[in-house]
């Protein structure tokens, strides 16, 4: 059976840095149909580009917990965000990410993750909660 390590659960990720450019804001608002001319202009960055800073960071923390073996079974299943204000091209981001918990149940496993970003100097720029399902899997802890 698989198992899952439950010591790494609310450890925090080494900070990863983000760099915003605002081309790649403008190709975001674009690939999302987002016509608001404030994210098409790249004077501001659409608010659910929030993920693109934390998602290669998400990573490792995920499967600190999860084993390897169970990445060809995940789905993202929810994602809850609060925006403390937007983001900029030219900001510099810092975000970390935890694993907070997990659940099985008979159709598979849960594992939920809480994401910050911050600027540079260490202001609240977004928050996020996402759970992601391994579908068909129920690890044991160890």
């Amino acid at each position: 059976m698989t198992e899952m390590n439950k010591d790494a659960l609310d450890v925090w990720s080494a900070p990863f840095d983000f760099a915003v450019e605002r081309g790649r804001t403008i190709e975001y608002a674009a690939a999302t149909n987002d016509a608001n001319p404030r994210h098409t202009s790249g004077e501001l960055a659409p608010p659910v580009f929030a993920i693109v800073p934390v998602f290669q960071g998400m990573i490792d923390p995920l499967f600190t917990v999860v084993p390897d073996s169970l990445i060809p079974f995940v789905v993202h299943g929810e994602q809850d965000m609060v925006f403390h204000r937007p983001i900029e091209p030219g900001m510099k981001l810092v975000s970390r990410a935890k694993v907070t918990g997990y659940s099985s149940k008979r159709s598979g496993t849960t594992v939920s993750l809480r994401l910050e970003t911050r600027t540079d100097g260490g202001d609240l720029v977004n928050e996020q909660w996402m759970v992601s399902f391994f579908r068909d899997q129920r690890p044991v802890a160890v």
